[in-house]
C-alpha cells in the first residue's frame, strides 16, 4: 500500500492531466495506479471520458480559430450550461461566452472580410455591448485598420496568445459548471510558492538592508 504523501501526489497529478485534458498520461497514470491497489479503477470510474475528449476538442478548436466548431461542441456536449447562461443564471460564464463571440469576430474579420464581420457583430455583439462594452469595443476596432495584424494597437488582439488565454478561460468555464476546480491544486500550491518565495526575498532585502545602516553607523561612530 502506499502511504498517504504518495497517495496526494498523484491525485494531484491526475487532478492536472485530467483538467488539461491529457488523456493518455492520465490512463497511463490509472494503469500504474492499478499496480499499487485499486484506487486507481476507483478513481477512473469517476472520470467522464466523453466530457474529457469534449473539453479537449473545444479547447483545439479556439486554439486553431475555429470558434464556430468551438460552440458547436459546446451546444451538442454541454448544453445544460449554455441553457443556464442563456437564463442568465452565470454571470461569470456569460462574460466567458461573449468573449468567446468577441473572438469568433476578430476570427471573422481575419478570415471572411468586414462585411461578413460586421453582420456577425449586430447579430451577436450588439445585444450585449451595454454590458461589455469595453471588451466589445476593443475587438471592433480592428475595423478601423487594415495593418491589424502589424499594428502595436491591434496585434495583440489577433494574436495566437489571445486564442489561448480565452481557450483556457472556456475550460475553466466548462469545468466550473461541471463542479470541478477552475484552477488546480498543482497551480494553486505553485503560486502559493511563487508568493511564499517573494516575501521571503523582500524580508531578506530589508534585513540587509538594516544591517547596512547599523554597519554605516558603526563605521561613523568608529571613525570619530
Amino acid at each position: 500500500m502506499e502511504n498517504a504523501s504518495s497517495s496526494e501526489c498523484r491525485t494531484i497529478v491526475m487532478e492536472y492531466l485530467l483538467h488539461y485534458s491529457y488523456k493518455n498520461s492520465a490512463k497511463a497514470l490509472l494503469k500504474d495506479l492499478n499496480q499499487f491497489d485499486d484506487g486507481g479503477i476507483l478513481f477512473e470510474n469517476n472520470i467522464d471520458w466523453a466530457k474529457v475528449d469534449a473539453r479537449k476538442e473545444i479547447h483545439q478548436a479556439i486554439v486553431q480559430g475555429e470558434i464556430d466548431v468551438a460552440f458547436r461542441l459546446l451546444e451538442v456536449h454541454f448544453p445544460v450550461l449554455l441553457q443556464s447562461v442563456y437564463e442568465g443564471k452565470t454571470s461569470g460564464a456569460h462574460f466567458t461566452l461573449h468573449k468567446l463571440r468577441c473572438q469568433e469576430f476578430v476570427e471573422k474579420v481575419k478570415k471572411e472580410g468586414e462585411m461578413k464581420a460586421i453582420a456577425f457583430a449586430q447579430a451577436y455583439l450588439q445585444p450585449s455591448h451595454a454590458v461589455y462594452r469595453e471588451i466589445t469595443d476593443a475587438v471592433t476596432c480592428l475595423l478601423a485598420y487594415t495593418d491589424y495584424d502589424q499594428n502595436p494597437k491591434t496585434r495583440d488582439i489577433t494574436g495566437q496568445g489571445r486564442r489561448d488565454v480565452i481557450a483556457n478561460q472556456v475550460n475553466e468555464m466548462i469545468l466550473e459548471s461541471q463542479q470541478f476546480s477552475p484552477q488546480t491544486i498543482m497551480e494553486k500550491l505553485w503560486r502559493h510558492k511563487t508568493v511564499v518565495r517573494n516575501e521571503l526575498n523582500h524580508q531578506i532585502q530589508l534585513e540587509l538592508s538594516e544591517h547596512e545602516k547599523e554597519f554605516d553607523m558603526l563605521e561613523k561612530e568608529i571613525a570619530q
